[in-house]
């Protein structure tokens, strides 16, 4: 499967475009500040990936497919494993997700994606 693109409006914040290095580094990242003692957050869940826009700025409806959005959640899992302390999820709506609510509004997205089916 091709890789997809990081949006202009994100892709300078992201570690990349390979989401197999992207767990990597991710769940790395994770566990070295948390064997500290400090929290470390997985950003903007589902994800900006397929932002037209930077949601900072106002709002943004992320029109790709759920096939597309489910596996940009690849990262996610590793993330999880990881033992992530936070999710901080994103003020993107996610029509494709079952919701019309900002992801951080959503019941769908909160305890339908992210706790059910993730288990965080």
């Amino acid at each position: 499967m091709a890789q997809a693109r990081p949006a202009q409006t994100i892709a300078s914040r992201t570690y990349g475009q390979d989401r197999r290095k992207v767990s990597e580094l991710g769940a790395a990242f994770i566990q070295g500040p948390q064997a500290e003692g400090v929290v470390a957050t997985r950003q903007h869940f589902p994800g900006l990936g397929a932002a037209s826009a930077n949601t900072d700025n106002g709002s943004v409806t992320i029109a790709a497919t759920r096939p597309d959005l489910e596996a940009g959640l690849a990262p996610s899992r590793p993330a999880i494993d990881a033992g992530v302390a936070m999710v901080m999820v994103s003020t993107a709506t996610y029509p494709t997700l079952g919701s019309k609510k900002l992801a951080a509004f959503s019941p769908a997205i909160v305890n339908g994606l992210l706790r059910d089916q993730l288990g965080l």
